[in-house]
């Protein structure tokens, strides 16, 4: 074989096993992306063209120029078709039926006129070889249906090349270089058909099959360094940048395709470096996170970062205009707002409006909360309950204001000398209870003590009258076993309860235990 035709031998054939690597790797590795359905089969196609024009240079007759030709046109007139389509699924374009039928129709009329042209010689007007060149170089003289094909082929590559760019414009930087190697690597066969029709390439050797391995070059660039097709080029004006809310989008496999500014409060190392990584591998740090985004359930979610912040993360499916997934979107939607105010309602429906300490209501179910934890673990806990002696005759004697000048001052006192794990309520009138977890007989009566002495020696002033009062206590602690749930809060305020009404029964201003 002459030096000079091996060397592009190699070329082709080099040509082929990379486009059938490429058909291998996204039928294999990528084929859930958009447009992959039909990269594939175009790869596969132009392998084929490739494998057969490598032989049809290596063809000493015509008739071997003829065979192998034929086996090229099996699957070239189909190759643009397949380029538009997947130019279309790969940015997420509507193909109606019509749109097929349209297509299909120039190739089908290729394959027959090529495979009857000895009959009326209206696709090549002379099959030959030619008379300049060192070795043999098919000489192929085009007829009519040879250029409306090659047309079809120029018309498709520039359908193609135009959706491209038309989403050039609406896509970030990482996407714009993805269909840029795209647009690329489409144009290389429409400067290599102009070089082959015009004779101007080397011995006049058809320089489609190197073109279509650069074509498959530049798909696969974009893939292996920018992940086309796992990372699509999702419209930018899906994620706007002026959104309050912070979106996240993911492919299919959870990879990072695109994100807006607001969602770096949310996640503040998100950086444009990080598009093409796993979302969790991101945010693994922050396993509150880490957890919501892998359960992929709507919910709120807390952001501490010096400030708390209240987010509502929700998840939501992206689909092309023909229903093949896409990915997700995830939304932090900032509610701190909200759940401030619900906090704030809550905390007023659980504070009695006059004392500032709990309700009854709201005390009984955080006393009960507390003990059931309690009886599961074991531990001391205690209950004091109190009331105002001679609380009526106050009220009778000097008024509603001085009774609630004395419920708001007895409240004040109590509150500055229980425990930050202690909850106080007003349980009814001029009663109070405490409920005191972790601790012992000794020190619920030292405490109870230390209150009736600050009521007894307190001043409380109302419309210009000073007035004493003091308060009975009763007392009741229990040393509860693990497991032990016999042990109610009932049970406390009963026994706390009888404890206070021995006090009253012992002339008020006491504590019994």
């Amino acid at each position: 074989m002459h030096s000079e035709l091996l060397k592009y031998v190699v070329i082709v054939g080099s040509s082929g096993v990379l486009i059938l690597a490429l058909s291998l790797y996204g039928a294999f590795k990528i084929r859930e992306g958009p447009g992959v359905k039909h990269y594939v089969i175009l790869t596969c196609m132009s392998a084929v063209f490739a494998f057969g024009y490598m032989f049809e240079m290596m063809s000493t007759s015509i008739e071997e120029v003829k065979f192998w030709l034929s086996i090229e046109y099996l699957p070239l007139p189909f190759i643009p078709a397949f380029i538009v389509l997947m130019c279309f699924n790969y940015v997420g374009k509507k193909i109606y039926p019509a749109f097929y039928y349209l297509l299909f129709t120039v190739p089908i009329i290729t394959i027959f006129t090529h495979n009857t042209n000895e009959w009326h010689h209206l696709y090549y007007k002379k099959v030959g070889f030619r008379s300049d060149t060192p070795f043999p170089v098919a000489d192929l003289v085009a007829g009519p249906f040879h250029y409306l094909h090659s047309f079809y082929l120029f018309v498709c590559i520039m359908l193609s090349v135009i959706v491209l760019l038309m989403e050039l414009r609406k896509s970030a930087f990482q996407f714009q270089i993805q269909i840029l190697l795209m647009v690329f690597g489409l144009l290389t066969p429409v400067i290599a058909s102009y070089f082959y029709l015009n004779k101007l390439s080397p011995y006049g050797i058809d320089l489609g099959p190197v073109s279509i391995g650069l074509t498959c070059l530049f798909h696969g660039v974009a893939i292996f360094m920018f992940r086309s097709f796992n990372v699509v080029p999702i419209a930018r004006d899906v994620v706007f940048e002026t959104m309050k809310e912070g979106v996240v989008v993911l492919n299919q496999k959870g990879i990072v395709v695109d994100f807006n500014n607001a969602a770096r409060q949310v996640i503040p190392m998100l950086h444009h470096r990080m598009v093409g990584e796993h979302v969790l591998s991101i945010v693994k740090e922050n396993k509150a996170l880490a957890t919501v985004i892998q359960e992929r359930k709507d919910c709120d979610y807390r952001h501490e970062t010096g400030v708390i912040q209240h987010f509502h993360v929700q998840f939501s499916e992206i689909y092309n205009t023909s229903q093949v997934y896409l990915g997700q979107m995830i939304t932090f939607s900032d509610v701190t707002e909200r759940v401030n105010m619900q906090e704030e309602l809550r905390k007023i429906a659980s504070i009695d409006g006059l004392t500032g300490v709990y309700n009854r209501t709201f005390f009984v179910r955080q006393a009960e909360e507390m003990l059931r934890s309690l009886t599961k673990r074991g531990g001391l806990a205690a209950v004091i309950m109190f009331d105002i002696d001679y609380f009526k005759t106050v009220n009778d004697t000097y008024g509603h204001e001085m009774g609630d000048a004395v419920l708001r001052k007895i409240s004040e006192i109590v509150q500055k000398n229980v425990r930050p794990t202690d909850i106080v309520g007003r349980y009814g009138g001029e009663e109070f209870i405490i409920y005191l977890p972790a601790t012992a007989l000794s020190e619920v009566y030292s405490l109870a003590e230390q209150l009736r002495e600050a009521i007894q020696n307190t001043v409380i002033e109302a419309n210009e009258v000073k007035q004493f009062v003091t308060a009975s206590f009763g007392v009741a602690a229990f040393d509860i076993q693990p497991g032990n749930a016999s042990c109610t809060l009932d049970e406390f305020v009963r026994k706390a309860d009888q404890a206070l009404y021995t006090a009253k029964r012992n002339g008020r201003n006491c504590v019994e235990v």
